[in-house]
């Protein structure tokens, strides 16, 4: 009797753990692809820059893929005031037209954002009276 007993435990166990493993493998697969599309869909690379040296001007920006485009943007702060001084950042990229470079200038804060860009992302930060004064270096994002 106990041996019966046994070997129908055994048996209950073994179609237990044959029941629960595929459900279990499909409960690790759905959230293997979760953490997956978070991932791609969600992180966007963060980057932070200053002006040359004296660090009066702060730029911090972003770049991001949605829907296969790529897209940028970013937060322009001035850090110290000064009368007729302003913060500037000078973004070049390239899109399906060709290259552009532009600029954008505050005496406080300014944001802009979604512009879209295919490859070649490149920011400057300055501070100064013009917009090319005190600058640091270029640097390539993407």
């Amino acid at each position: 009797m106990r041996k019966l007993l046994a070997a129908t435990a055994l048996a209950g166990s073994i179609a237990t753990g044959l029941v629960l493993a595929p459900a279990a493998q499909a409960a690790q697969a759905t959230q293997t692809v979760t953490a997956t599309q978070a991932q791609a869909g969600q992180s966007a690379p963060k980057f932070h820059y200053y002006s040359y040296k004296d660090q009066h001007s702060s730029f911090k920006g972003y770049w991001y893929k949605k829907n296969k485009r790529y897209y940028f943007g970013g937060d322009l702060f001035q850090r110290h005031h000064k009368r007729d001084y302003y913060s500037y950042v000078w973004v070049k990229w390239y899109d399906g037209s060709g290259f552009h470079q532009t600029y954008y200038k505050t005496k406080g804060h300014v944001h802009f954002g979604d512009k879209q860009f295919k490859r070649d992302l490149d920011f400057r930060v300055c501070w100064g009276k013009q917009p090319t004064q005190g600058c640091g270096g270029w640097k390539d994002v993407f």
